[in-house]
């Protein structure tokens, strides 16, 4: 079982020991800090979880939350309350928490599941945003091919065409000057299948350009 990090926010010794013992019994290592100015100074040092106690001595855990997203912070959040406190809880997730667990009976034994609950869910969420960037990377990709093919065949059918005529017409001029000719002619018909290329793109690859700096579309591995 992976091991995860929480930051656990519990101004209780007695709570936040026991609840960082059973941490630990699901390889779930935590700090633990009694305050939420403390939570605020140490949630960019690395955790997967927050497990936030509602009800402490500075800030509630309502105006952590609206903190740490004010900060930038993108780490799930587990709202731990009393007893009688579940709408506050539940306005905690409106304002971001992934869940709750009310402070009942046992409820230390649910804290480890929810938090790595919580940490999958995160981690699903930010791999679904990812391979939605990604896909509209392609679509934007595919669509700028487009419409490059279509700006790039307008004038180059006008210089194969005009290429093509000469060539007519000077079948007994200077074999150099029909040579060059010939050379526009090749050359145009290349960048004609390359633009064939670009109009047919589905899976565009990208190959580094600049010494990492900059990546450039492959066309000839493209699909």
């Amino acid at each position: 079982m992976e091991v995860l990090k929480a930051l656990l926010v519990e101004d209780n010794p007695d709570h936040a020991e026991l609840m960082r013992i059973y941490l630990e019994r699901e390889n779930i290592a935590s700090d633990v800090v009694g305050s939420g100015g403390e939570c605020l100074e140490r949630a960019g040092d690395g955790y997967d979880v927050i497990l936030l106690d509602y009800s402490l001595p500075d800030i509630d855990g309502l105006e952590v939350l609206r903190r740490l997203k004010g900060k930038g912070v993108d780490l799930p959040v587990v709202v731990i309350t009393g007893h009688g406190d579940e709408q506050v809880a539940v306005e905690a997730m409106k304002g971001g928490a992934y869940d709750y667990v009310v402070k009942s009976g046992m409820y230390f034994l649910a804290v480890p599941e929810v938090a790595r609950r919580a940490v999958e869910a995160h981690r699903t969420s930010k791999r679904l945003e990812e391979e939605l960037i990604q896909a509209q990377r392609r679509e934007a990709i595919v669509q700028t091919a487009i419409a490059v093919n279509h700006e790039i065949n307008n004038p180059l059918g006008v210089i194969l065409g005009n290429a093509e005529l000469l060539l007519s017409q000077l079948k007994d001029a200077d074999e150099g000057v029909v040579r060059k000719l010939r050379i526009i002619e090749e050359q145009c018909i290349k960048i004609k299948e390359i633009t064939q290329k670009l109009a047919n793109l589905t899976d565009p690859v990208l190959t580094e350009y600049l010494k990492g700096r900059e990546k450039m579309l492959d066309i000839h591995r493209s699909k």
